[in-house]
């Protein structure tokens, strides 16, 4: 095999790859169903512990049981839905989900519970969360 047929060779593999990566680049109702249980996991974890004015942590056993439910799907689900944007780059995708717990509770003053911003990458249908953070 010559030089010419080393570097079309090459190139085919090359094509080829974004090819699959462009078929495989995730769907936002893909992202969607991922973020909601990271979101889940990653509430459990920080949200809940978050003491409340006059109430300080006395919640975080039903903040708990309620997002580990099957109860808090759809409503997360929601929040997401509404609060996540996609960046599409054909072969990958780079999305940005805000969640505003007071979304959640809309009865308390505001201020009062903490708001995150989750930054992720979809590619060749899977997820990476590379950024989470409180604001």
């Amino acid at each position: 095999m010559g030089s010419k047929g080393l570097h079309y060779g090459g190139l085919a593999l090359f094509v080829s790859i974004i090819g699959v990566l462009f078929c495989t680049n995730p769907s936002i109702e893909k992202y969607q169903a991922f973020a909601t249980a990271e979101a889940k996991d990653y509430l459990v974890d920080d949200a809940c512990s978050h003491p409340l004015p006059f109430l300080g942590t006395s919640l975080e056993d039903e903040c708990v049981d309620f997002l580990k439910s099957e109860r808090s799907n759809p409503i997360v689900q929601t929040m997401i839905a509404r609060s996540s944007d996609r960046q599409n780059f054909g072969f990958f995708s780079l999305y940005r989900t805000h969640l505003d717990m007071e979304t959640l509770l809309p009865d308390l003053p505001r201020g009062f519970l903490p708001s995150y911003q989750i930054d992720a990458i979809g590619l060749g249908n899977q997820f990476m969360v590379y950024k989470a953070q409180s604001l």
